[in-house]
């Protein structure tokens, strides 16, 4: 991770929750977004919030890191 120009790339260490993933076990991730805040849930027993000061552009992306990810029916409502 490094610091460019006041922003950090990819994603703040300040916003990760420890959370135990085990393999081939689906979970629920759920994203609420209002205004500049951000909450998300995993599996209704993880929280995460935080505040999105420059959120114009509205686009999101789902990663994994130290592993792999297989994303099944997301769904974005408005």
């Amino acid at each position: 991770m490094y610091d460019e120009g006041g922003w950090t790339f990819p994603f703040d260490v300040e916003l990760e929750r420890p959370a135990r993933l085990e393999p081939n076990i689906p979970h629920t991730l759920k994203v609420f977004v209002q205004d500049s805040i951000l909450l998300a849930y995993l599996d209704g027993q993880v929280a995460l919030d935080a505040r999105m000061c420059d959120y114009t552009h509205r686009f999101f992306g789902l990663f994994a890191s130290d592993g792999t990810a297989k994303f099944y029916k997301i769904k974005l409502l408005t």
